[in-house]
């Protein structure tokens, strides 16, 4: 049996401080392989502490309907101007779940806050990058 990552002590201090700055509770995030995942409802906190705004559109050029491939591009600006872009993409590959136009949007909103909001700095991501990140998989 493969031993599990284990998070650092300096890892764990510099995530409570964000999580301390976000709000963000237990509720908000658990722990998997060595590292942080954060649930929807703790992105939705870190865009509101980061004052954050994000426009999602979607991305003709990389989606193909009739072999079920979404790709969506988000845009996450601050209130200082600071601008981040990514995607998020579904398809019948990387999601086991039946809206796949909705969870690439839920994908790329998510990487866009923890880009913007410098989470990534950590080993964190959000629940909905991948389905083995939901809480109980």
């Amino acid at each position: 049996m493969a031993k599990r990552k284990a998070i650092d002590e300096e890892t764990r201090e510099l995530f409570k401080s964000f999580a301390d700055r976000f709000g963000l509770v237990r509720q908000d995030f658990f722990e998997l392989h060595g590292v942080y995942i954060i649930t929807r409802r703790g992105i939705e906190k870190i865009a509101r502490g980061c004052n954050v705004s994000v426009t999602l559109e979607p991305v003709p050029e990389f989606t193909n309907v009739s072999e079920d491939k979404y790709c969506i591009k988000a845009t996450a600006r601050t209130l200082e101007g600071e601008k981040v872009e990514t995607f998020g993409e579904s398809s019948g590959k990387n999601t086991r779940i039946a809206y796949p136009i909705s969870i690439a949007e839920k994908r790329a909103k998510a990487r866009a806050v923890l880009q913007i909001s410098k989470l990534y700095s950590l080993p964190v991501h959000s629940e909905d990058e991948a389905d083995e990140f939901q809480k109980g998989s």
